[in-house]
């Protein structure tokens, strides 16, 4: 299993969370939404379940009130897979402002378009 962030290191840029828990339940329509109930930390938006086949969570994917982090929890090639489809969502930054800690030996900007491929390829 795999436990990595997604973060805004710097600028303006959020994430909006509705269009993509939107988004996501279109990719996937087996992901299940947990918004964040009352008694949560106010920090948190919610939660994104992506299962797999055989019905175990493939990626816990919780996301930060503010829009700039999102928590990953998985199977690596799973989490790398989401990341890839994350970064090719319209309007992902170009300007290396979104960052992926914990997945590399050192902190790894994503870009538009990254693909799954060279994400496992940076973590090894």
């Amino acid at each position: 299993m795999t436990e990595a962030l997604i973060g805004v290191a710097e600028g303006d840029y959020t994430f909006d969370f509705p269009a993509l828990v939107d988004d996501v339940r279109a990719h996937w329509p087996e992901a299940r939404w947990f918004p964040a109930e009352s008694f949560m930390p106010p920090t948190h938006f919610g939660t994104i379940q992506i299962p797999r086949s055989d019905g175990h969570v493939a990626v816990d994917v919780g996301l930060q009130s503010a829009g700039k982090g999102i928590g990953l929890d998985g199977y690596h090639e799973d989490v790398a897979e989401f990341v890839a489809w994350l970064t090719q969502r319209p309007g992902f930054p170009g300007d290396g402002s979104v960052v992926i800690i914990n997945w590399a030996a050192d902190l790894l900007a994503l870009e538009p378009g990254t693909t799954t491929d060279s994400l496992l390829a940076a973590a090894e």
